[in-house]
């Protein structure tokens, strides 16, 4: 503890033995208050109290982290609680996490099937939202300690401390609790500009969100019903479907129906879909192909099947359809502007409007 907080805090235990009719000052008072101020409060029999002050968040020496030694998947976690807090380099600011999303990439890259391979051991967690403990050298001014923000990183999330780049930071309104706030940046980004830039939805167009009850779909279901479409949700069971539903999905069809591609065109009039969102691959893909539209998108979003598809040139051809991937960690790395406008406007959209 710093040395000046214990002295404070003696002070206060003398004041109080000395002056036992005055109330206890508040728990914080070592921490935010001076001497002066201490001795003011007791002179003036409690009646003086300091203006408020923010409580700045230390940065501890040692920390609690959630690390991979051996490639193979999350359960290869391990807790570890004696761990070296990180430093803040040139352009970086340490959190201290209160939050941190989890996404199915993580698998990914504890597996080591991720397009990044961080060296062992490292500890997984694209997201994280929580209070600034420390700024290095050639960070914007804008940032203080204490401010609370949503970070962007490789991986390292799942630890009480995280180095991020500042220029991937994003305030945090005091309106948004953190776990919300760390849930924004891979799920809401991606299907925000997968469907608004990438795609160019429009209102009154057919979307397709395949594996719609999970995270990225359960954002493509909000946002394409936010944004003025018809969503159509597949999902492995009733009960996904019926969550999608609850998001904005109009329509629900269950992805192991053999006819799942039929039953699609039937309630597109047989016109077919104007948009797909697809983070499954596999047989949702095959499907997808035989029920867009003419002028169709199709979004790559990932293969959680573990099937990539092979992409039939003829038939992009003949429908004239657009197949266009779409990669959030590069948005993180060469558009962060564009993704710091998505949680603003994510925010506004899906905490206000939606259920």
């Amino acid at each position: 503890m710093d040395p000046q907080v214990v002295r404070r805090i003696n002070v206060i235990e003398c004041l109080q033995e000395d002056n036992e009719d005055v109330p206890p000052p508040p728990e914080d008072a070592a921490e935010l208050w001076t001497e002066e101020e201490i001795h003011a409060y007791f002179e003036s029999g409690g009646e003086i109290v300091p203006a408020p002050k923010k409580k700045f968040p230390q940065k501890a020496a040692k920390m609690k982290a959630m690390r991979i030694h051996k490639l193979g998947g999350l359960e290869q976690l391990q807790l570890e609680t004696d761990l070296p807090t990180p430093a803040a380099g040139a352009g970086e600011v340490v959190i201290k996490s209160y939050a941190c999303g989890v996404n199915f990439s993580d698998t990914l890259i504890a597996a080591g099937k991720y397009n990044v391979r961080p060296p062992l051991p490292f500890s997984p967690g694209f997201e994280m939202a929580g209070e600034v403990v420390e700024i290095g050298a050639e960070v914007d001014s804008k940032w203080q300690v204490g401010d609370r923000v949503v970070g962007q990183a490789g991986w390292g999330g799942y630890a009480e401390y995280a180095v991020v780049k500042a220029k991937s930071l994003v305030p945090v309104p005091d309106s948004l609790d953190y776990c919300t706030a760390a849930a924004f940046p891979v799920a809401y980004a991606t299907s925000h500009i997968a469907l608004s830039y990438k795609a160019r939805l429009q209102p009154g167009e057919t979307l397709l969100v395949h594996g719609a009850s999970g995270g990225v779909g359960l954002t493509a279901v909000e946002l394409g019903a936010a944004m003025g479409a018809t969503v159509i949700a597949t999902a492995s069971t009733e009960a996904k479907l019926q969550i999608a539903k609850s998001r904005g999905a109009h329509h629900g069809v269950l992805s192991s129906a053999k006819d799942m591609h039929q039953q699609v065109l039937k309630l597109t009039d047989e016109k077919g879909v104007d948009v797909v969102y697809d983070p499954v691959g596999g047989e949702c893909w095959d499907a997808s192909m035989k029920c867009i539209g003419f002028e169709g998108r199709l979004l790559v979003i990932g293969f959680a099947s573990g099937k990539v598809p092979q992409i039939p040139a003829n038939q992009l051809l003949a429908k004239n359809i657009d197949v266009l991937g779409f990669y959030i960690g590069a948005y993180f790395n060469e558009r962060f502007n564009r993704v710091c406008d998505v949680l603003c406007l994510g925010h506004c959209m899906c905490l206000t409007t939606l259920p």
